[in-house]
């Protein structure tokens, strides 16, 4: 085990990653249930070409940023999944 491990590291190390970059911003509660939501909003968004940083600036000034998501999930997924995401609360 401990030599997976370590090809692992040494893989990520210097094969992958160059430069760590993380938001400031908590996108989320640890108590919602919105991280699906979440998902599918960032691969929409990503290939609309938007940068993480972009994505994140959409819920930057909101002051509900779970409020904000289901909005947008609204807006871009239609009816019958705010239905159903209604439904489920």
């Amino acid at each position: 085990m401990a030599a997976i491990h370590t090809f692992q590291v040494s893989y990520i190390s210097y094969s992958v990653i160059v430069v760590w970059q993380y938001n400031k911003t908590q996108l989320q509660g640890p108590n919602t249930t919105v991280c699906g939501e979440y998902c599918c909003l960032f691969a929409l968004y990503k290939d609309r070409a938007y940068t993480p940083q972009q994505f994140e600036g959409l819920f930057a000034a909101a002051s509900d940023a779970d409020q904000r998501i289901h909005h947008l999930v609204c807006s871009e997924f239609g009816p019958t999944l705010c239905k159903q995401r209604s439904g489920r609360q």
